[in-house]
């Protein structure tokens, strides 16, 4: 199983689930406003998008795991 997943908002849940998806085979394009937590995900073997747009254009699935209403 190797769907492109898309991942946006990399934080303290978000980061934790893209690093157990990555390690199940799933390649990940990644977006988060901290550059600090792309870079963790892009180490790991992800890819970085600059913006959701950018995401959601490459991926079969997206997972968006933001603090709030307003932040979508």
């Amino acid at each position: 199983m190797n769907k492109l997943v898309g991942f946006i908002g990399l934080g303290q849940m978000g980061g934790r689930m893209a690093d157990n998806l990555r390690k199940h085979g799933h390649k990940l394009i990644v977006c988060d406003p901290v550059p600090a937590n792309v870079q963790k995900q892009v180490d790991q073997g992800a890819k970085a998008a600059a913006n959701g747009r950018e995401v959601a254009e490459q991926c079969d699935t997206i997972i968006t795991m933001l603090p709030s209403t307003a932040t979508v």
